[in-house]
């Protein structure tokens, strides 16, 4: 082997390591608007199961800019909810009012802002400072990328009032409505849709909410567990690691954690697939899969709360990897035939890397760190069972073509 050859397994092996430093522990920070009396405060309570908000009950109660971080119970989770200005001047936006009013958005702009809330009133059409906020919002470029969802909250109080909610909620249905609160609803929700600045939000980032009497109120609630799950799936795919950690912590949604797994292994898994692909040196994927890999576990420990070192990463890796070690000699012989290599390689690396995935993620939603031969041989024939079949690599790849294309350059490797 020259030594060309060498340095360009060096190489790869180093920029490859930036994966397994970046800090995975940064935490989302939400914004929420919404005029007083929409129940913002009320919604975020309920949303994370605990007062951390005082309920705006007819006057504001949050300070200009405020910013609020909640907690997960073991203290080392945090996500920062931040209050939206602004509301009170859209009416005025003329002069050193409309300066004033574009600072605030400005002041935005400038925070790390993940997700926008804006939480409505289903019983108010007044919704001018709303729209006049969003136009704003969107007319910024910076602002405009941030992802929106819409909460319609008080659903409950939407006439006829006399209709009980708690019976009604199990079976409500604003797209085929028969009772006369859903016809109601859903012809606010059609005229919010005619309103300028909300025609640029997806209708799935419209929900249905009603927060209750108070944060614990959960047989009143309707829809916390849904936005719970929306808010994960529309957060920037860097912040979502901590919040599905977070929500698990609390016991507000444990099911994100699997969610969250699934999405690291295959994201890993097209990038092996993808590095291997585009590797032009015979016999040397090891060199580009390891280091993949070892983020990868890294990423999964970050999630489980696992606090794991690189050599305790490598450990997890040459003891779960040695299940897989037919694969990975079938791999390493067909790397050694650049000719069919593009044909088979490919599709063994997503393959190799799901399985070995999945079990190392069975292992810390167990709680074993220093797993034995025993525990790893028994997950490994699971694993191996559920590697997912062509399309779904095909789907993995094209979802994570930005990423794969990113680590390429990383890497400076072409796919020629």
């Amino acid at each position: 082997m020259d030594k060309e050859k060498i340095k360009t397994f060096k190489e790869v092996w180093e920029k490859s390591r930036i994966l397994f430093n970046r800090d995975p522990s940064l935490p989302p920070h939400i914004m929420v608007g919404g005029c007083t009396g929409s129940g913002k405060s009320s919604l975020l309570n309920a949303l994370l199961q605990k007062k951390v908000f005082e309920a705006d009950f007819g006057r504001p109660v949050t300070r200009e800019n405020s910013e609020e971080l909640w907690r997960a119970p073991d203290e080392s989770i945090d996500i920062v909810v931040i209050d939206a200005p602004g509301f009170g001047e859209a009416e005025k936006i003329t002069g050193e009012n409309k300066d004033e009013y574009m600072q605030n958005i400005y002041k935005i702009a400038l925070m790390k802002v993940d997700l926008l809330i804006l939480v409505l009133d289903a019983n108010s059409r007044a919704l001018s400072a709303e729209d006049t906020f969003l136009k704003h919002w969107f007319n910024n470029p910076r602002l405009s990328e941030i992802p929106v969802l819409v909460c319609v909250n008080k659903i409950d109080t939407v006439p006829p009032v006399r209709e009980s909610w708690t019976e009604l909620k199990n079976n409500f249905n604003i797209y085929a409505p028969v009772r006369e609160k859903e016809k109601n609803l859903r012809k606010f929700m059609q005229y919010i849709r005619t309103l300028n600045s909300f025609e640029r939000i997806p209708d799935s980032c419209f929900l249905l909410v009603c927060a209750g009497e108070s944060f614990d109120d959960n047989d009143y609630q309707f829809g916390i567990d849904d936005l719970r799950e929306k808010i994960y799936a529309t957060l920037p795919e860097s912040v979502r690691t901590v919040y599905a950690r977070a929500l698990a912590a609390a016991t507000l949604n444990k099911k994100l954690l699997k969610t969250e797994a699934q999405s690291i292994i295959k994201k890993y898994s097209a990038l092996c697939s993808a590095a291997v692909a585009a590797n032009f040196v015979p016999a040397s994927d090891a060199l580009v899969l390891a280091p993949l890999q070892i983020a990868m576990i890294k990423k999964l420990g970050d999630l489980y709360g696992k606090s794991l070192t690189q050599s305790a990463v490598q450990g997890i890796l040459s003891a779960v990897g040695m299940s897989f070690a037919g694969r990975t000699l079938c791999s390493f012989i067909i790397s050694c035939f650049p000719g069919v290599k593009n044909l088979v390689g490919p599709p063994l690396a997503f393959g190799l890397t799901y399985s070995i995935g999945k079990l190392v993620s069975e292992l810390f939603d167990r709680g074993i760190e220093a797993p034995d031969s025993e525990i790893i041989n028994e997950l490994a024939g699971k694993c191996s069972v559920e590697r997912p079949d062509e399309s779904e690599m095909d789907m993995a790849l094209e979802k994570y073509k930005r990423d794969i294309d990113e680590f390429k350059r990383e890497l400076d490797v072409g796919a020629e």
